[in-house]
């Protein structure tokens, strides 16, 4: 924060990268007090959720489709299980192959 309330760095070329949303969260918090209620830099949040909101801003440079969906891993056993299922291919086998994906 010096270089920006000291260095004159403008906010909007400040990012500012966590692990966590509660790191995040306070994050959020502090940099405006620190700066006397100036304002935040709008890049702030997880690794994950930065990934993301620049993804979502350019998706055709990862090759993904605007409006892409991130799936986590109940998500995607939901899939899985819903694609058996359609198939055909989770019945008969007592079972097994769901319980295998869950």
């Amino acid at each position: 924060m010096h270089r920006i309330g000291a260095g004159g760095v403008a906010t909007g070329r400040v990012l500012a990268v966590t692990f966590t949303n509660k790191a995040t969260t306070e994050m959020s918090s502090r940099i405006p007090a620190t700066l006397d209620g100036g304002p935040a830099p709008s890049w702030i949040g997880t690794f994950h959720g930065l990934a993301a909101r620049q993804l979502r801003i350019e998706p055709e440079i990862a090759g993904l489709r605007p409006g892409f969906d991130i799936l986590d891993a109940d998500d995607s056993r939901w899939i899985v299980r819903r694609t058996l299922k359609a198939l055909n291919l989770a019945s008969g086998d007592g079972g097994r192959r769901m319980a295998a994906i869950r």
